[in-house]
């Protein structure tokens, strides 16, 4: 049984409050996820431009209710008084909530009181000059031979034999399973699985572990393992869950090496980045640098500079690191630069700035990777930063 009404009123009046936990985050991206009624419920309640003239909307309504009510039934002290519409200037989660507590307990009720079906407002859809379109599952695989597969428009089922190896394909999951033919000694072959600028895969490696890899990054490894370790390479960004086996697992990535037996992590490691990301969820791993060896404990993450220098960060934003994983961007006091980058690789924009960011020009908050670019934009401007999409470049000016 999903939540209740009253549950998710609370939930996205805490979310434009900023006051959820972790638990309550992922509560209610479930019920976002759940049916396009859902968002679009979401959407609408947290669109801080939309809010006002959907409070103006209610009060004509609930105006026009009350005279009907007047007419046919006397409440004693009743008064018919209409609220006046809130300012623009009021914060975001206070019209949210008046919204949704005199929804959920006037108009209703009122509407109930004569039996008349409600007829659904159409939601204006906005214009934009030019906008672009979210990523998707799109990667290409490069198998051991050299040749290419390009995923996002293959059929599904299986798509060669590697090795000793099967490849298969079921929507956006790429999975190997060992074949019942016979090898003598198969040569090690290894592919390769790479997303563009915009894109999202999934990988189920020989071993069973599975692998979520972002946008612009890659990830080769053996399409069978053999010998004392598991040994794979990623650049960009990925999600691991490791599976359990008496042979250590190991990811190497610009530089660094990180080590497991079983466990949970994301690591971030893009070259336009200063620095490169492990974040533990579950388990251990011990990271190797040009600087020395560090051991990871759950709730911490492992920061390498450029010159092999790492720092543990005891209290990591796990849901923050991970929330690509799940179809989320999420910030805390984020600059907006560094926003503006992972938009960039989800997107496939060129970031063009006619001004330099200061550096306390942050944003809190959490973005649907699903909205097109423009909505996103919508709330990251500032009344002297200006956002311009040209094609695929994006503009960034006051």
């Amino acid at each position: 049984m999903g939540p209740t009404n009253e549950r998710i009123k609370d939930l996205i009046i805490k979310h434009l409050k900023d006051e959820l936990t972790v638990e309550e985050q992922l509560e209610l991206q479930e019920w976002i996820r759940a049916s396009d009624e859902h968002r679009l419920v979401f959407d609408r309640l947290s669109d801080p431009d939309g809010l006002n003239e959907e409070l103006r909307e209610f009060h004509e309504i609930q105006a026009a209710i009350w005279n009907k009510v007047d007419a046919r039934i006397k409440v004693p002290g009743y008064s018919s008084t209409v609220v006046r519409p809130l300012w623009p200037r009021v914060r975001v989660y206070v019209v949210a909530a008046s919204l949704l507590i005199i929804f959920a307990t006037s108009f209703f009720w009122l509407a109930s009181l004569f039996h008349a079906p409600s007829k659904a407002r159409s939601v204006p859809t906005p214009v934009v000059a030019q906008d672009v379109a979210p990523g998707g599952n799109r990667a290409t695989l490069t198998l051991g031979d050299g040749s290419r597969l390009v995923l996002d428009s293959a059929a599904n089922g299986r798509l060669a034999v590697q090795g000793a190896a099967h490849v298969s394909k079921e929507k956006n999951l790429l999975s190997y399973t060992a074949g019942t033919e016979k090898v003598a000694s198969p040569a090690i072959v290894y592919n390769t699985l790479t997303t563009p600028r915009a894109g999202q895969f999934q990988v189920v490696l020989p071993d069973g572990t599975k692998v979520w890899l972002n946008n612009a990054s890659s990830l080769r490894y053996p399409t069978s393992f053999s010998g004392y370790s598991r040994i794979v390479e990623l650049t960009g960004e990925g999600y691991f869950e490791v599976a359990k086996n008496t042979r250590p697992f190991s990811l190497k990535v610009r530089g660094l090496s990180v080590n497991v037996l079983g466990t949970s992590f994301n690591v971030m490691a893009y070259d336009d980045e200063l620095r490169s990301k492990t974040t533990l969820i579950t388990g251990k791993v011990s990271i190797a640098a040009a600087s020395g060896n560090s051991v990871l404990s759950p709730g911490e993450q492992g920061i390498v500079d450029h010159s092999g220098a790492i720092t543990i960060l005891k209290d990591a934003d796990i849901a923050a690191a991970t929330a690509w994983q799940r179809g989320f961007f999420q910030y805390a006091n984020a600059n907006i630069a560094d926003v503006l980058r992972q938009l960039a690789r989800w997107y496939d924009v060129e970031v063009v700035f006619t001004m330099p960011i200061p550096d306390n020009y942050t944003f809190d908050g959490e973005i649907d990777r699903s909205l097109n670019l423009s909505r996103i934009l919508k709330h990251l401007e500032k009344p002297d930063l200006h956002f311009h999409i040209e094609g695929k470049k994006l503009i960034v000016s006051k």
